[in-house]
C-alpha cells in the first residue's frame, strides 16, 4: 500500500509567466508592478487555491525545485553563470490541480542577490510569506 507522496509528480503543461516586477528609479525609489498576464489567469480560477512559494538565496536552486514540482525539468529559467536569473516572481500559466485545490507555484528572485537592494529583498520576503499557503525557504548547501 502506498502513500500520495510515493506517487511520481506528472509532468504538467505549459510555460512561466511573470506575476510581479519591482521597478527601481535613479532614486531608488522602487514599484510593485503586478502584470496582467498572470493576474487574468488567477481571476478565472474557481476553485480553492494553494500558494507555493520558493524562497532563498540565489543561484540555489528554487527554480530548479519549481521545475520538479511541475514534473519537468526545464520550464522556470535556470541560470549557468553565477548571477540569478529570476527577476520578481513567476508563476506557472497553468495551474494545476490536487485534491481539488488549484496550485500556484512561485518562483521567486534570490533574496539575497547583489544586483538588488536590501529594501526589495525584504519586501519580497515578506510578500511571499504572506500570500503563500506553502512557504519553502530553500537553504541549499547550508547546515
Amino acid at each position: 500500500m502506498g502513500n500520495e507522496f510515493g506517487e511520481g509528480i506528472q509532468f504538467r503543461e505549459g510555460k512561466p509567466i511573470q506575476l510581479l516586477k519591482y521597478v527601481e528609479d535613479s532614486d531608488k525609489h522602487g514599484e510593485i508592478i503586478l502584470c496582467e498576464e498572470a493576474l487574468d489567469i488567477i481571476r478565472k480560477i474557481d476553485e480553492p487555491v494553494s500558494i507555493i512559494a520558493v524562497v532563498g538565496s540565489y543561484r540555489k536552486g528554487k527554480s530548479w525545485f519549481a521545475n520538479v514540482l511541475h514534473g519537468r525539468c526545464d520550464g522556470f529559467e535556470l541560470g549557468s553563470k553565477t548571477e540569478g536569473c529570476t527577476r520578481g516572481i513567476y508563476m506557472w500559466d497553468e495551474p494545476f490541480v490536487h485534491k481539488g485545490t488549484r496550485i500556484i507555484v512561485l518562483d521567486c528572485e534570490g533574496i539575497d542577490d547583489p544586483k538588488q537592494s536590501q529594501q526589495w529583498a525584504t519586501k519580497l520576503f515578506i510578500l511571499c510569506l504572506t500570500i503563500s499557503s506553502t512557504f519553502i525557504y530553500n537553504l541549499s548547501s547550508i547546515i
